[in-house]
C-alpha cells in the first residue's frame, strides 16, 4: 500500500512539472533597452511564441496617443468620447481626457492618474504602470 501511494505521489510531480506554457501571452509587455541607452518596450507577438523588436519611440505601451516623461499628448480628429466611453485610437476624448487602448476592452477615454482615489467611477483603479484610470 505504501508503494501505491509513493508511485502515485511521484507521478503527480512529474505531471504537475511537464505543463507547457508559451513564453508570453497576447498583450503582455516587458521592458528592454534601446540603442541609445534609453529605456524601450517589447510586445508579445501574435502567435505568443516570443517577443518582437524593442520599440523605442517613447511611448507607453497600449497607451493610444499618450507619451511617457510628460511629454505631448498626440491626438487628432474630432472629440469621440467622454469619461470611460469607447473612442477611436488617436481621436481627442472630450473632457480632458484621452483615448486609451486596454487590451482584452478596447479603447476608452481616461484620464490620468496617481492611485484610484484619482478615478471615478465605472474606473475602479489607477493602472500605476500606464498612470490611467483603468478601463472597468
Amino acid at each position: 500500500m505504501r508503494g501505491v501511494v509513493v508511485l502515485t505521489m511521484a507521478m503527480l510531480v512529474v505531471a504537475a512539472c511537464t505543463t507547457d506554457f508559451p513564453p508570453c501571452y497576447r498583450g503582455e509587455y516587458r521592458g528592454c533597452s534601446c540603442p541609445d541607452g534609453a529605456r524601450g518596450y517589447e510586445s508579445c507577438n501574435i502567435t505568443q511564441d516570443g517577443f518582437g523588436a524593442c520599440v523605442c519611440d517613447g511611448r507607453t505601451p497600449g497607451v493610444a496617443g499618450i507619451r511617457e516623461a510628460g511629454a505631448d499628448v498626440v491626438e487628432s480628429g474630432p472629440p469621440t468620447g467622454t469619461y470611460m466611453q469607447p473612442c477611436a485610437p488617436n481621436n481627442q476624448c472630450t473632457d480632458g481626457t484621452t483615448c486609451a487602448l486596454f487590451p482584452n476592452k478596447g479603447s476608452f477615454c481616461t484620464k490620468p492618474c496617481k492611485d484610484p482615489t484619482d478615478c471615478p467611477p465605472p474606473a475602479k483603479t489607477c493602472s500605476s504602470m500606464r498612470g490611467v484610470c483603468a478601463a472597468p
